[in-house]
């Protein structure tokens, strides 16, 4: 009897695991740090959501402020990206690639990062880049 109801647990463990599972599969790649007046995500589904502190965020999912607005994004090599006012940021494998090591995408995010109020920032090596 114990072992029937040990090997039900199992599996309904592991179901709900493999039910969590696509969710960082999708591409969690950070979350929402800060939002200063108003911040909309659009995930690859196309449904717009106005984004709110610690709200997660996904790998190609286009973020954007309105005017006056701010943004904060904490990746999870713990590496920032702030967007200012009127502003917007697709957060594709330029902005955060999770197989570069730290500081090593912030050259790219110049590049990616098309906007007059954004800038990015690593604790770890210091380095900046101000799209200003």
């Amino acid at each position: 009897m114990f072992g029937k109801v040990f090997a039900v647990g199992a599996v309904a463990l592991a179901s709900i695991a493999l039910a969590a599972g696509p969710l960082n599969a999708a591409g969690e790649i950070g979350n929402v740090h800060l939002v200063k007046v108003w911040a909309y995500g659009t995930p690859t589904d196309g449904s717009q959501q106005p984004l709110y502190r610690a709200d997660d965020l996904f790998a190609d999912e286009l973020v954007e402020t309105v005017e006056d607005g701010a943004l904060h994004i904490r990746f999870l090599d713990n590496t920032k990206l702030r967007l200012g006012s009127s502003s917007k940021a697709t957060l594709d494998s330029f902005v955060f690639d999770p197989d570069s090591g730290p500081g090593e995408m912030v050259a790219a995010a110049a590049a990616a990062v098309r906007s007059p109020g954004a800038t990015m920032s690593t604790t770890s090596h210091g380095g900046i880049c101000d799209g200003r």
